[in-house]
């Protein structure tokens, strides 16, 4: 493991496994150094320290960075490598955020959370005339943006600015976001599309971003149907962001 101390790179990418699929975590197997620009990228995997021990039962993290010849992090991937129990979603969010804060340079102008989630999101939302299929089932909002990350990812397709969203984890995360107006981009992939064939184009999507390459090894193995109680939607925790 690598030094838990370490300085985060201006681009922060957070996943975790959802209710609706199994197997956004693996990302971070699959997201590698590959063009000529990134290829000197060091990768080095550090474990996150929650200040509250009582989330380490329950939820496990990892933090792979990428670090180039100069010692400096250009890219950080945080894993939540355990589902987050409903009862915590609010709790783990909260001590993210507290970890991001520290670490991370979230004063940069470049800085940017890129948060790639599987999710039940209405067709309306996803399917646009004229679009491909690719489009249709993948699509991305940004939160807290400058004029310059905005220019930065003019070319992604767009989700409405307010559509329901049925994951309590991400709701309360992007409750988070809204207060601090942190730069986040947030893309979401359609769980009623193919789980793996979303997996692969969130993974294309966040190397593009990142400047890694998405390298497929399989990843689609990791994808797991989810608990059949998972799909129970509960009221209080459908929230609009």
């Amino acid at each position: 493991m690598g030094n838990a101390e370490r300085q985060w790179g201006e681009k922060v990418v957070l996943l975790y496994d959802g209710a609706k699929a199994m197997g956004v975590r693996h990302l971070a197997e699959a997201l590698v150094p590959g063009s000529s620009s990134s290829s000197s990228l060091k990768r080095e995997v550090c474990k996150i320290s929650w200040d509250d021990t009582s989330i380490e039962p329950h939820v496990a993290g990892e933090i792979v960075h990428f670090i180039d010849s100069n010692d400096v992090t250009q890219v950080s991937i945080v894993v939540l490598l355990n589902k987050v129990p409903a009862s915590m979603c609010a709790h783990v969010n909260r001590q993210l955020f507290e970890v991001l804060w520290a670490s991370a340079p979230v004063h940069s102008p470049a800085f940017t959370l890129i948060v790639p989630a599987i999710t039940s999101v209405p067709l309306s939302a996803l399917e646009k005339e004229g679009q491909d299929n690719d489009v249709a089932i993948c699509k991305a909002v940004l939160y807290g943006a400058s004029e310059v990350h905005k220019g930065v990812y003019s070319g992604l397709p767009r989700l409405a600015p307010t559509f329901p969203l049925r994951d309590g984890f991400l709701a309360y995360l992007m409750q988070f976001v809204h207060i601090s107006s942190l730069p986040t981009l947030l893309i979401l992939g359609s769980s009623k599309a193919d789980a793996s064939e979303v997996i692969r184009l969130l993974g294309d999507i966040v190397a593009q971003q990142v400047g890694l390459t998405y390298v497929n090894k399989e990843i689609s193995n990791y994808v797991d149907l989810p608990d059949p109680a998972s799909g129970v939607e509960v009221d209080w925790r459908r929230l609009y962001i």
